[in-house]
């Protein structure tokens, strides 16, 4: 069974109850091809006395902390690699280097990471194996947490041949 450690920015909101719904739904449907741990920094508010810079470095440090051990990071960024869902899956369960990326054997155990609402510092991206993009649309980044489980359900499906993938 695969290991895979979420880190992301922020909780969800009581408004985005929904969001919970979803997330639930797919790591059920994930507990029988890896187990997922979840860990959610606090998010820093910007202020008179704190630059968005310096919110992203302490988002940052809050992030590497959950990152000691981890070999492999995957930094979810709008400046990311953007894959279909053929190569996600190819990319994530199959180990193939994508133009320069690494190779890996199924990375496991893997680590995404989810930025704050102001994205993230580049001492993170530094920090990371590689980064991929959801796509070119900007979406919350607590909406990211459902896209990110439901991609990693359809990458076991399409590897295993399963009908989930149309």
């Amino acid at each position: 069974m695969r290991s895979i450690r979420i880190v992301a920015v922020g909780k969800i909101k009581q408004s985005a109850k929904y969001l919970e719904t979803g997330i639930q739904l797919y790591q059920k449907r994930l507990s029988h091809f890896a187990k997922i741990e979840w860990v959610e920094v606090p998010e820093v508010p910007p202020s008179p006395t704190r630059t968005v810079t310096q919110v992203l470095e302490q988002e940052a440090q809050a992030i590497l902390k959950h990152c000691e051990g981890w070999d492999n990071r995957v930094l979810l960024s709008e400046r990311g690699r953007l894959l279909d869902s053929h190569a996600f899956s190819n990319w994530f369960l199959g180990g193939n280097p994508l133009n320069g990326g690494p190779h890996h054997e199924g990375w496991d155990p893997m680590i995404f990471i989810i930025g704050g609402a102001y994205g993230t510092s580049e001492k993170l991206v530094e920090k990371v194996s590689f980064s991929i993009s959801l796509s070119p649309l900007t979406f919350p980044h607590q909406m990211v947490r459902l896209i990110l489980v439901e991609q990693l359900y359809r990458a076991f499906t399409i590897a295993n041949n399963e009908p989930y993938h149309k």
